[in-house]
């Protein structure tokens, strides 16, 4: 009897334990190199995309087509009612394709509760991708 009663404690910490380590993760803002490293993920996979369909494509699709997701992405809550943004933790990622299919622009973006002059990122087809922040930060 004391062995069962060991191993149910046992097992509800356990689980106590991983649930309040997932909820830790979840708040933890992005760092400005994982946010990188998913900007460049979902650039490659536009090419590839590309490559294979001879168009580029909207978010959720660029999301499934990811050979390797980088960590943070593997966090993406896709926004159902629209196919081309989501949120990745403490960011906001859109791609918004042109109507023939042959550009696109990408943004990863602060959410409002995000930390003070978190930084954006921006690209497009050219594969450029650009940094910002806020007018007001000092950086």
């Amino acid at each position: 009897m004391k062995i069962l009663h060991l191993s149910t404690v046992a097992m509800v910490l356990s689980v106590a334990l991983s649930s309040s380590l997932d909820s830790a993760t979840e708040k933890e803002p992005l760092s400005k190199s994982q946010a990188l490293e998913i900007v460049r993920a979902l650039n490659t996979a536009e090419l590839d995309i590309l490559l294979k369909t001879k168009n580029y494509a909207p978010l959720d699709s660029v999301v499934k087509g990811l050979r390797e997701k980088p960590a943070g992405l593997a966090e993406f809550v896709d926004n159902s009612s629209n196919s081309s943004s989501g949120k990745i933790r403490d960011y906001q990622v859109s791609i918004i394709t042109s109507s023939d299919g042959k550009h696109y622009k990408l943004a990863l973006t602060p959410l409002e509760d995000s930390p003070a002059c978190a930084v954006a990122f921006f690209s497009d087809e050219s594969g450029v991708i650009y940094l910002g922040t806020a007018i007001d930060c000092k950086n």
